[in-house]
This record gives C-alpha cells, structure tokens and sequence, in this order.
C-alpha cells in the first residue's frame, strides 16, 4: 500500500510556524519577569489642570484687588474677595494682558442670583467699559475684535 518511492511536498518532521509552538513561546510578550526596573520613586500625581496666570494681576478699575469694587468690602484673608476676568474663558490670558479684572466680594461674583456671572445686564457694563479703555489705550475697534472675537455692544464704537 505504502509506496516508498513517493515524497510529500512538506515533510512531516518539518518545522513550519504553524506546527511549531517553540517559536511562539520565545516570541510571546506575555512574560512572567520584566528587564524594565520599578521605579522607586513616588507615584505619579492626578494632573489637575488649573489656570496659572502669565501676567500680574492688575485692574484698569482699582489699585487695590483686596476690596470688592462693588460693595467696598475689604478682604478678610478667607477668600471673600474674587478676582473676576472681564472676559474669561478663552480670553482669560487676554484679560490679564490689559488687567480687565474685577475684584469682587464672593457673592457679587458668583455665589448669588445678582452676581457678575447670573447677571448679564452687569456682565455686559463692564465689558463695554472695558472696550471703551481698549479704544482710548490701545487700538481700533477691528483690533480688539482681531484679538477678542467679539465685539460686545455697538454703542461703544459710536462714542469712539
């Protein structure tokens, strides 16, 4: 039956990679010891990812950031007093640049209903006495709007 003349396109002592599991456990990532050493040092911290200011706080409205230009309530050293940026979010760093920045007594900045945040009527005073000190201080009203991208009333280039 078995004719020794005959020879088998792949032999069956032949190793191939799919017969062969030698070669899978040398090339396995999965390992039991590591050559990378443990660090020894403290673990990494959680980032938090907080503003941290390039600019000196200072204010176009007031010299004194520890009184609520508001209220005239003097700071107690408890953090009563908040310094709001006239116009945050992506313009925060802006803000500081040309000290559009409000110091505030908590509640007139954003723990209360009448407070600088929740009251837009008052949000938009300050922001258009802001664009006024722009215009008479540093440029037109297609800068400000080139830096800011926005322009918040248009009362303010008329009397400009």
């Amino acid at each position: 039956m078995y004719n020794s003349t005959l020879t088998r396109k792949t032999p069956l002592k032949q190793k191939t990679p799919l017969r062969s599991t030698a070669a899978l456990k040398r090339k396995s990532s999965l390992r039991t010891s590591t050559s990378l050493k443990r660090s020894t040092s403290t673990p990494k911290k959680a980032k938090y990812y907080s503003y941290k200011p390039k600019y000196g706080y200072k204010s176009i409205f007031t010299d004194n950031l520890k009184r609520c230009y508001i209220t005239g309530t003097l700071s107690d050293g408890s953090g009563n007093i908040h310094v709001h940026h006239i116009f945050g979010g992506a313009n925060k760093e802006l803000s500081e640049k040309y000290h559009f920045l409000l110091p505030l007594r908590v509640d007139w900045h954003d723990m209360a209903d009448y407070g600088i945040h929740f009251n837009r009527a008052l949000d938009l005073k300050y922001k258009m006495l802001c664009q006024e000190y722009y215009l008479g201080h540093y440029g037109t009203k297609e800068d400000f709007i080139r830096e800011f991208k926005m322009w918040w009333c248009e009362d303010v280039s008329a009397s400009a």
